[in-house]
């Protein structure tokens, strides 16, 4: 899956009803960086890109598990 879109990102995050921090913590990144991708202010790395793509195969009851939500 191709996440350098910031388009993708919001929807997926509201897809999983997780906040701009809990998705941050399912990447290992904090909720502003979430934001800021969002935003098209910032672009993800090749590391981050990965763990954006593996939060993406999980359901939403496993990502709301894993955030702690």
């Amino acid at each position: 899956p191709r996440w350098s879109s910031s388009r993708r990102l919001a929807p997926h995050r509201a897809k999983l009803g997780l906040s701009a921090a809990a998705y941050g913590k399912l990447v290992d990144m904090s909720g502003a960086t979430i934001y800021l991708w969002e935003q098209g202010k910032s672009r993800p790395n090749a590391e981050q890109l990965q763990r954006l793509a593996a939060v993406r195969l999980l359901s939403r009851r496993a990502a709301l598990e894993r955030a702690g939500s």
